[in-house]
């Protein structure tokens, strides 16, 4: 509308103008055929392509052509509230100190901002699949991973949730299922040979082994730390255990070495690998296979990527995270989504679509019917929301393993779920 601020971010957005005035903003999954877009349909200023539709709204997020050669715009949100997908992220504030073992337990985390990086979700910028050519094999395990972000001064965490069931390490090559991280210094972007390269990933092929810390030597030294866990029922390494329970990992990154303060908008790509079947005892080159998906640019090196750019995490002041909706256009009807990871510990998170503007209670029950915790009871706006469950009842105890049942109710609708907590 006039007078808005509309900030708009990296990836691919179009925006239609109807007759009657509105503007309508339609997004394409990352994988559909670049052809359909016109160059007629862009503008482009220092480097950034954006729609002309929407190019007289103010304030732009800002690029230069030292980040970026070409990019298409993907997320807004407007200075009345409105928006679309997230991809930058604000790592929330948090005095407290995090334990290196990879729960994420500490209570900072159930407010934490996040990305959800899986095929074919608009929080991640995009993905490839390695036997594209192979006829015979077929992507089965596709895992979600669940990233977190908060910071304590220039402390920054960095929390990663996979609900993989193939933990392992790809036996022909190098890569593993876990966190890559591209990090910078302070207005630096790094020349290809010159990339600051972080690794908390399954690097140690020993059948149970926790994932590993793989840093580049140019990172200074002490600047980085990092740890896994692996929950019941997850055996790294290989397939005889049966299906992994996933993972999830805690990373810190201590900011000030690479020359940000607190408050400043720290720079970095990060990328998820799925390795899925590719253990000793069990590769086969039919069914073994990988799958990256990144936040960002899978390999931040502007001689070999097209879209060549970092991400922005903000250390910023909120103390909780900015909740990443879909726009309400988008939702049709009412319904309650099954959580993931499921089975869980010690978090999960929910979503729920409301095609309208409602009261909504969510509540979760154990399998007497007794009520544990109530998760949501306010008013929300029309669109697809999420929260995160960190396994605790309303007094702040964690519960204990088992089944339990997430209900939401609102004046026009209610469902029921089932999840399994597994410690």
């Amino acid at each position: 509308t006039s007078g808005e601020t509309l900030y708009v971010y990296y990836g691919n957005l179009k925006a239609n103008t109807k007759s009657n005035g509105t503007t309508v903003f339609e997004f394409f999954d990352e994988f559909d055929d670049l052809s359909k877009w016109s160059g007629s349909e862009w503008v482009t200023s220092n480097g950034v392509a954006y729609p002309t539709a929407i190019s007289d709204l103010v304030s732009l997020y800002q690029f230069t052509t030292s980040y970026a050669t070409e990019m298409r715009i993907k997320g807004y949100r407007s200075s009345t509230g409105a928006s679309g997908y997230y991809l930058f992220g604000n790592a929330i504030k948090t005095t407290e100190s995090i334990v290196l073992d990879g729960q994420l337990d500490e209570s900072f985390w159930k407010n934490a901002e996040y990305l959800e990086i899986a095929e074919g979700t608009h929080l991640s910028t995009a993905g490839w699949y390695m036997q594209w050519g192979d006829t015979s094999n077929v992507y089965t395990d596709k895992s979600t991973a669940i990233v977190k972000f908060a910071h304590n001064g220039t402390d920054l965490y960095i929390g990663v949730a996979s609900n993989d069931s193939s933990v392992c390490q790809w036996l022909p090559g190098w890569e593993c299922d876990g966190l890559f991280i591209f990090m910078t210094y302070k207005d630096v972007i790094p020349d290809p040979g010159d990339r600051l390269e972080i690794q908390n990933w399954y690097a140690n092929v020993q059948e149970g082994a926790s994932a590993i810390m793989v840093i580049k030597p140019n990172v200074p030294t002490g600047a980085v730390e990092g740890a896994s866990y692996e929950p019941p029922g997850t055996v790294s390494h290989t397939e005889t255990n049966g299906p992994d329970a996933g993972y999830s990992l805690e990373t810190v990154i201590h900011t000030d070495m690479f020359g940000y303060t607190d408050g400043d908008t720290v720079k970095l790509a990060l990328t998820i690998w799925d390795i899925d079947y590719a253990s000793f005892d069990a590769y086969d080159e039919h069914v073994s296979d990988f799958r990256p998906l990144w936040w960002g640019t899978q390999w931040a090196d502007k001689n070999f990527e097209k879209y060549y750019l970092y991400r922005d995490v903000i250390l910023s002041d909120l103390t909780v995270g900015v909740e990443q909706d879909i726009p309400a256009a988008a939702v049709e009807n009412f319904s309650l989504e099954q959580n993931y990871p499921n089975p869980f510990n010690p978090t999960t998170t929910i979503k729920y679509n409301l095609p309208k503007s409602t009261t909504v209670r969510i509540e979760v029950f154990n399998i007497l019917g007794s009520k544990v915790a109530t998760l949501v009871n306010e008013k929300h706006s029309a669109g697809v929301h999420s929260m995160v469950w960190n396994g605790k009842d309303d007094s702040g105890n964690s519960v204990g393993s088992g089944v339990y049942f997430y209900k939401i109710s609102t004046p026009e609708f209610s469902q029921t779920k089932k999840m399994l907590l597994m410690k």
